[in-house]
C-alpha cells in the first residue's frame, strides 16, 4: 500500500475525501477498514 499512497496523488485530487476515495478505488478497497478508520481518527471523513 505504500506506493499506492503516492500513486493516488494526482492533480485532480483536490480534497482529503477525494484522496481517500481514490486510494480505495485504486487498491480495490484493499485495507478499506484501516483506511477509513485512519481518516475517521483524524476527522478527515
Amino acid at each position: 500500500m505504500k506506493l499506492a499512497v503516492f500513486d493516488t496523488l494526482d492533480s485532480d485530487v483536490q480534497s482529503l475525501q477525494a484522496f481517500r476515495d481514490r486510494l480505495l478505488l485504486e487498491n480495490n478497497n484493499k485495507d478499506s477498514a484501516d483506511v477509513l478508520n485512519l481518516f475517521k481518527a483524524y476527522y478527515w471523513n
